[in-house]
């Protein structure tokens, strides 16, 4: 529960979330912004294509 409350505090009040989240997938621990990515609009999401396709290849 807590997880889902933090994931809506963030989506609500972050001004850069775009920029956090792109940090966060190229870190080694980087489940929590994957599961972020989840609670985001389509349109959103496919901002991160590239990342998402380069962690796949790893």
């Amino acid at each position: 529960m807590n997880f889902f409350r933090f994931c809506w505090e963030f989506l609500s009040r972050s001004t850069d979330k775009q920029l956090t989240i792109r940090q966060a997938l190229n870190s080694p621990s980087n489940s929590t912004a994957l599961r972020i990515l989840l609670y985001l609009e389509v349109e959103e999401r496919l901002s991160f294509f590239n990342e998402l396709v380069d962690l796949a290849n790893l």
